[in-house]
């Protein structure tokens, strides 16, 4: 009764209070502070949560976090467990509104651990909100475990609409992982529950992010329809939400397609609306996004302006993820404009902050995170197909006995009305036995094939843990591998090279021989240990195609080794290749692993490396070759050299781990290709291999033989 008085009350206010006070919120501000008489009791927290809320709801949030402040100092002194846990949620997201994350990450990790038991929506708003604190800070790992906590509650609720903004949020952690294809499948899951539930908002927010992703593939036409399909539909809509994003990717567009007087048209407007949103984020990125239109019109003056300016937004803000984009963006404009000391510090701390984002230990526990969640989902599966098998037997099992209380109550009556004709009955009820005899082996038989199905099920479950568990062992191993087995050689390789600079000369020959001996084999073990660890990431790697330009690949695998190219002299010699549909990664390693090791082996006189197609292929059949002018191999060696860990020649002669071509034959082998060397000893070896995957020449020589053509390195 108290509480329906109060919030009559309060509908009054917003009715009568304007007149006096001059808006809705101020009113109910006013009547609520008259209201609290400083007795400390639940009608007080109560009345500063209402508050909050709707100083939070007009995005006042400093005046929000000091009413839910106020009621949880009250809250502390009364039993009320429930209203403490709301407003913990309420000051979660006041913090996170603030750009406080550490205060949000704070309480918002409290409050689950508060609640953890309980579960339900409010265990699942609240990890949701924890992941996005994360999210914002940078730290992606434990954003992703919380995004999918709070899906798989939400998933056992069935609430769709909470279940699209968190595949909105996963989808979110790729982008900035740069993981655009794994961004773009959540995106569209996002985009089909929202299309299901008709959520105009969520529509067009999934279309502007499909948008954004779509742009940073360079796939212009697909980036351009998705954001005016949000330009849209905003448009339509009352208050026009999210129009500065979708304003910005518009820009985005425009910058992409050369039309930027266009583009700082829609980043101004982004900007401006920005600023008026108080969206601190959105702020940083168009004031980027204008400082890059001003430079590539030559106002090199406005450009870096509004380019240290988001540096220095982004830096206060500690937007970790944003910073990244402003630092390369920095980098590139001060390099084309000649500054390039200040360039290549910018660079640094891009490379830096892109490796602290995005690292093999990172990634390893999203893909964890990802893998036990569908491991709860299929085990739940599993067991609601259980209950489903034990429902059928036992419908199944009521069925037959009804069945057989009819037959036996027909039998009775029938015999009951021919008691006359007792020989006839007789007989008629040993026939009757002999069916009930004949039921019963049916039954038994039919009870022992369920406990064979029963006892063949548990087999099945039994196979499938133990799969698992050599899963997570072998996840376990990479691991250790990849940081527990590094780490110490990284320690051994520090303090040895500390020991040779320090006390080079003063322990003797001896003691610089032994030092020499522990760093170079610490760099070997740990190059050993990099590329075993590449050949196993093969064998369970997702493999996903692209369009990958072969030429592309190898002048970047040519800018990679170029050190080495220019310290052995070599001519690089590379013939028209096609475009294919193929895993990027996956090729660029085969022809490093080809090329480094034709450089490795090439003739000191003369060295020279050739790379192309050989004649007399077409289509999905050509056949590819590395070939070298350099110290050849013995063919009776001919399959061993695809042999992991096989050397023809000792650590002091060659360098390498003899994992190389290992390599390069597991990935032949996964493109469903062949890989085969031919060689004569001092006369250099030719390296073959197909791949079985779509082939397509580029137009402007596809019907012409391909010819050979130097690349120009000025190295000759």
């Amino acid at each position: 009764m108290l509480s329906q008085k109060r919030n009559f009350l309060v509908f009054i206010s917003f009715l009568v209070m304007p007149l006096l006070y001059g808006s809705n919120l101020d009113s109910l501000e006013n009547i609520l502070n008259v209201r609290i008489n400083g007795d400390d009791t639940k009608e007080e927290v109560l009345l500063y949560i209402e508050l909050g809320e709707a100083n939070l709801l007009a995005r006042r949030t400093e005046k929000a976090l000091e009413n839910f402040l106020a009621a949880e100092s009250i809250v502390r002194k009364l039993k009320e467990p429930e209203l403490k846990s709301k407003i913990q949620y309420k000051l979660g997201l006041c913090y996170n509104a603030s750009h406080k994350y550490d205060e949000a990450i704070s309480i918002l990790t409290k409050l689950i651990q508060d609640i953890s038991g309980d579960g339900g929506k409010s265990l699942g708003d609240a990890c949701y909100r924890l992941a996005k604190a994360y999210q914002s800070i940078g730290n992606f790992e434990l954003a992703f475990e919380y995004h999918f906590k709070a899906l798989q509650i939400r998933e056992e609720l069935e609430d769709r609409n909470a279940i699209a903004f968190s595949l909105y949020q996963i989808g979110g952690v790729h982008f900035y992982q740069l993981n655009y294809h794994k961004a773009i499948e959540y995106y569209e899951k996002c985009l089909e529950v929202a299309e299901e539930l008709d959520h105009k908002v969520l529509k067009l927010t999934s279309f502007g992010a499909l948008g954004g992703a779509y742009s940073r593939m360079n796939q212009r036409e697909l980036s351009l329809e998705y954001n005016l399909k949000a330009y849209n539909l905003s448009m339509a809509l009352d208050n026009q939400p999210q129009l500065s994003y979708i304003t910005f990717n518009l820009g985005d567009n425009y910058q992409t397609l050369g039309e930027y007087d266009k583009a700082l048209e829609f980043f101004i407007q982004s900007y401006e609306r920005n600023i008026k949103d108080k969206d601190q984020w959105g702020h940083i990125s168009s004031t980027k996004k204008i400082g890059e239109i001003y430079m590539v019109l030559g106002n090199r003056e406005k450009g870096l302006k509004y380019l240290r300016e988001s540096l220095v937004l982004a830096q206060d803000l500690g937007a970790r993820p944003i910073l990244l984009d402003v630092y390369k963006s920095l980098a590139t404009h001060l390099d084309n404009i000649g500054e390039y000391k200040e360039a290549n510090m910018y660079y640094r701390n891009f490379s830096e902050l892109k490796d602290s984002l995005r690292n093999e230990a990172t990634l390893q526990k999203m893909s964890d995170t990802k893998m036990q969640y569908e491991i709860t989902k299929k085990e739940k599966d599993i067991l609601k197909r259980d209950a489903e098998l034990q429902n059928t037997y036992r419908n199944f099992l009521i069925v037959g006995l009804f069945a057989l209380m009819v037959i036996l109550w027909q039998l009775h009556s029938k015999y009951k009305s021919q008691t006359e004709h007792n020989k006839i009955q007789t007989e008629k009820n040993y026939q009757i036995q002999q069916q009930n005899v004949e039921l019963e082996k049916a039954h038994l038989k039919q009870v022992e094939t369920n406990q064979l199905l029963k006892e063949q099920n548990e087999q099945s479950l039994i196979q499938n843990k133990k799969l698992e568990r050599k899963n997570d062992e072998l996840q376990r191993f990479a691991y250790i591998a990849s940081h527990d087995l590094k780490e110490p050689l990284r320690n051994i390789g520090s303090f040895a090279t500390l020991l040779k600079r320090r006390f080079k000369g003063k322990l003797g020959e001896d003691a610089d021989e032994y030092i020499n001996f522990i760093t170079t084999n610490v760099s070997r073990m740990y190059d050993l240990l990099h590329e075993v660890l590449m050949y196993s990431k093969l064998e369970n790697e997702e493999i996903y195609e692209e369009s990958v330009s072969l030429n592309g690949v190898v002048d970047t695998v040519i800018a990679t080794l170029k050190g080495k190219i220019m310290e052995h002299n070599v001519d690089i010699i590379v013939s028209e290749l096609p475009d294919v549909k193929g895993h990027r990664s996956h090729l660029s390693q085969l022809f490093q692993n080809l090329i480094s090791n034709s450089i490795k082996y090439t003739n000191q006189s003369n060295p020279k490396v050739e790379i192309g197609i050989k004649e007399g292929f077409q289509g999905n059949d050509l056949v590819y070759f590395v070939k070298d002018n350099g110290i050849g191999i013995d063919m009776e060696f001919k399959e061993r050299v695809f042999e992991i860990f096989k050397r023809l020649h000792g650590k002091d002669e060659y360098e390498g781990t003899g994992v190389g071509l290992s390599i390069c034959k597991k990935i032949v082998n996964q493109n469903h290709g062949e890989i085969w060397v031919e060689s004569e000893v001092g006369k250099g070896a030719t390296f073959y291999f197909t791949l079985n995957i779509e082939t397509e020449m580029p137009r402007s020589k596809a019907a012409s033989p391909v010819g050979m053509e130097s690349l120009g390195l000025g190295l000759n």
